[in-house]
């Protein structure tokens, strides 16, 4: 009976030993495991972030800019202080196509002049109402303003005719000559001194530098 009770007894107890064994086991696979992926995640973090980094530098958008308009500086041809002379003023004008910047030149004559030392060549309210180019030759439309403003006196319609052709085949090299018309016709005269039917060609006699 002594012996039966003994092996009874010793029975429970193997099993406990058995299972605190396998706890421990479980625990120590466990934190092995937890090290393994902190070595793991320590050693492959840095890569992963090299490869597929968390941080951008900020992309610059590409601004397009409108590029400046192009300009170019012409001389316009006002009368000076004795009234016998024209004289020059330099203005800028844009660039663009031929009768563009005969337009841009003539609209900046028929302003007037800036100095206050000059006078104004062509009478207030003449309206360019046209330019057409021919070969050499610009013919350029006038409104009758040009003729039933204008003061008089020959020297002052000389210097009319010469500020606008001047101005135009001086400034514009492959225009040597100008048909001036009013309101779309030819006219004799503006003031019945100079002859404008036809063509004229630069004068530099009356420009005073």
């Amino acid at each position: 009976m002594a012996k039966k009770n003994n092996s009874q007894n010793t029975g429970p107890r193997h099993k406990k030993r058995k299972k605190g064994g396998a706890y421990k086991t479980i625990i120590i696979t466990a934190v092995i495991t937890v090290i393994a992926g902190l070595a793991l995640f320590s050693f492959f973090g840095g890569k992963l972030t090299t490869l597929y980094p968390t941080t951008h530098k900020p992309i610059k958008p590409t601004l397009t800019h409108k590029p400046e308009e192009a300009f170019k500086d012409i001389n316009l041809f006002f009368s000076e202080e004795t009234g016998l002379y024209l004289k020059s003023e330099v203005r800028r004008i844009k660039k663009g196509s031929d009768t563009d910047e005969l337009s841009f030149a003539l609209a900046e004559l028929f302003s007037g002049p800036r100095s206050k030392a000059l006078e104004r060549t062509v009478p207030a309210g003449t309206k360019l109402l046209g330019v057409t180019l021919k070969d050499d030759t610009a013919f350029v439309n006038l409104s009758k303003d040009l003729i039933e403003k204008h003061p008089g006196g020959s020297s002052g319609e000389m210097q009319t005719v010469y500020a606008i052709v001047d101005t135009i085949t001086l400034n514009f090299p492959t225009i040597k000559k100008v048909q001036m018309l009013v309101d779309g016709k030819t006219t004799e005269t503006i003031a019945g001194h100079i002859d404008i039917s036809g063509p004229l060609y630069a004068d530099r006699r009356i420009i005073k530098d």
